[in-house]
């Protein structure tokens, strides 16, 4: 992606935030200025502090929602993609998770879900969680989030390589090759019940479609395609039982078969 298109999708995204905002409950709001701060802070698109991220936590864990969500999937190595059109499935091969993709001196910095490859293009994956009785994040503040980190990479891909942002243990990438172009997938991934959720039972449902629907045309005429994946459900607070820290896991078999969101 050159310069230009770079900045482009820095418009609009920030136009996407600038929308939206008023539209959304206080919450969501909150999250949404907290990220136009940051993609409007050049200190994360020219930082050069060095971080080493260690061996990440995959046996230790004590979350039921969307930590463990990730950790599993991350463990399960690989998971493989039903677009519903009689194509074989495509399988990811899952390489890091929750990487920094900023370079400042603060502790706490945007971090990546999840780093995968089909062959070889390169899948920048966020996640989201639904259980009752718990928060999740809109797929309107889903979309945004994971443009934005994009557009962290795009800044900053070029240092990330310099200083090896990798986890120890995991799979070798180059960050240089997240953003070639046309070779680049965003994906939203989240369980059955969170988009049984936000598509189906809440009164909006036809209006988050809808925005879901303008928002991937639109990233379509900046090059950049983003699928919307809806994985199996998996019982966390049953896998950790009374345990104070747990090693959550995603069972082998139809567990690893994410479906394809078709909105119309």
């Amino acid at each position: 992606m050159t310069q230009q298109n770079k900045s482009s999708l820095k418009k609009f995204i920030l136009k996407l935030i600038d929308n939206n905002s008023g539209q959304v409950n206080s919450t969501t709001r909150k999250k949404l200025c907290a990220l136009k701060e940051k993609i409007e802070d050049n200190r994360n698109c020219n930082g050069n502090k060095k971080s080493s991220p260690s061996y990440p936590n995959l046996y230790n864990v004590s979350s039921t929602s969307e930590t463990a969500f990730q950790r599993a999937i991350y463990k399960s190595k690989y998971s493989i993609l039903d677009f519903k059109d009689n194509r074989a499935g495509k399988k990811i091969k899952w390489l890091d998770l929750e990487l920094p993709i900023t370079l400042t001196e603060k502790s706490r910095r945007p971090c990546v879900d999840l780093i995968g490859k089909i062959k070889n293009i390169p899948i920048i994956c966020e996640l989201k969680f639904y259980k009752k009785k718990s928060n999740s994040d809109k797929p309107l503040y889903a979309l945004i989030e994971v443009l934005a980190y994009y557009y962290f990479i795009l800044c900053n891909y070029d240092r990330l390589d310099k200083f090896n942002i990798h986890h120890k243990n995991t799979q070798s990438f180059k960050w240089e090759d997240i953003v070639k172009p046309d070779i680049i997938l965003l994906m939203i991934a989240a369980n059955k019940s969170y988009w049984n959720y936000w598509l189906k039972v809440r009164r909006d449902s036809d209006k988050t479609k809808q925005l879901i629907k303008n928002i991937l045309s639109s990233s379509k005429k900046l090059g950049i395609d983003i699928k919307l994946f809806s994985t199996p459900e998996v019982d966390f607070d049953l896998q950790k039982g009374s345990s104070k820290y747990y090693a959550p896991k995603i069972t082998p078999g139809k567990s690893k078969s994410w479906s394809l969101i078709k909105l119309d």
